[in-house]
């Protein structure tokens, strides 16, 4: 997957999801290697772009 860091930049990992949660009204996705990434900081999994919008 390719997420935007905290500091905006471009990192790439690779890993399973094993689990989804909320902090403070932010949602994020946690891999097997205890990574959490915030879920609007996506930008894609397996090689397909992801999209949030906001209606």
């Amino acid at each position: 997957m390719i997420y935007r860091s905290e500091t905006g930049a471009e990192v790439s990992r690779e890993g399973r999801i094993v689990d989804f949660f909320s902090v403070d009204r932010a949602e994020f996705l946690k891999l097997d290697d205890g990574t959490a990434i915030r879920l609007d900081h996506l930008i894609a999994v397996d090689g397909k772009p992801v999209r949030f919008s906001d209606g």
